[in-house]
C-alpha cells in the first residue's frame, strides 16, 4: 500500500512509528475563520491561507499513514513519562500488555479521536476536549499558589511541571498517570481543569467540598476550558 497523502505519510513499515519532522502547514486568516462572507469580487478579494513550516512529531500506522501530530515538546513528556512507568513497574499491573511507545501514543490519539465524536455531546463540551490549559497560567498557579497537582488531566494535556496529574481514562497509567481523581482525598493545592460539562464540573466541586471538611484541607482552583 502507497502513501495515501505524501506530504505527511510514509513507506510503510509495518510497525507504528514516531517520526518529528519539518511540516508545511496551513494557517487561515482571521476573515477566513471568523468572518466569511459570501461577496467576493473586484473590491474584496478572498483571502488565502497561510502556509508556514513547523516541526511536528507524526504518529503512523503500520501502513504508513499519519493519524496524527503533536509538537515535540509534548512527545519527549511522553516518552519520559512512559519509560518511568515502566522502570516503576506500573506497565506489568494493566490488564492489556503494554505495547512499544508509538503504538500507545497512537492509541492515545484514537481515544481522543473517538471522544470528539461523542454522542449527545454538545459542541461547546466537544471543542473543550482539545483545550489545554495555557503554560503561562500554569506557571502563574504553580509560582504564586503553590499548585503542584492536576487533579483531572490526560496522557495529552498534563502540565509536567506538577508533580503529578490524575486521568479519568485507566490507561493513561501506562503515561504516569494516577487514575480516578475521586478515589482519593483532595489535600494540598490543586489544579482542575475539566471539559465544559456542567455534570462534571458540579461532581469535581462536591467532591473538592467535601475533601475540605477534613483537617487536612485541600485547595481546588478551577479553570474552565
Amino acid at each position: 500500500m502507497q502513501p495515501t497523502n505524501p506530504h505527511v505519510d510514509i513507506t510503510p513499515t509495518g510497525h507504528y512509528e514516531v517520526w518529528i519532522r519539518t511540516l508545511d502547514l496551513v494557517r487561515l486568516q482571521v476573515d477566513i475563520a471568523q468572518n466569511r462572507s459570501p461577496m467576493i469580487n473586484t473590491t474584496h478579494k478572498a483571502s488565502l491561507p497561510k502556509l508556514y513550516e513547523a516541526r511536528a512529531a507524526c504518529i503512523y500506522k503500520p501502513d504508513g499513514k499519519c493519524i496524527g501530530m503533536m509538537t515535540p515538546e509534548r512527545f519527549h513528556f511522553l516518552r519520559e513519562r512512559f519509560h518511568e512507568a515502566q522502570k516503576n513497574r506500573l506497565h506489568r499491573d494493566m490488564s492489556s500488555p503494554v505495547q512499544c511507545l508509538a503504538s500507545e501514543i497512537a492509541g492515545l490519539l484514537q481515544d481522543h479521536q473517538a471522544r470528539l465524536k461523542t454522542p449527545k455531546a454538545s459542541q461547546l463540551t466537544l471543542e473543550s476536549y482539545s483545550c489545554i490549559l495555557p503554560q503561562h497560567i500554569s506557571a502563574a498557579l504553580q509560582q504564586c499558589a503553590m499548585v503542584s497537582k492536576e487533579k483531572i488531566a490526560s496522557a495529552l494535556d498534563f502540565d509536567p511541571g506538577n508533580s503529578s496529574y490524575w486521568s479519568e481514562h485507566h490507561h493513561d497509567i501506562v503515561f504516569g498517570a494516577n487514575y480516578n481523581a475521586f478515589a482519593i482525598k483532595f489535600t494540598g493545592f490543586s489544579i482542575c481543569h475539566p471539559v465544559f460539562d456542567d455534570t462534571n464540573v458540579l461532581k469535581y466541586v462536591q467532591h473538592s467540598q467535601r475533601g475540605g471538611l477534613g483537617k487536612t484541607p485541600g485547595m481546588l482552583l478551577f479553570s474552565c476550558r
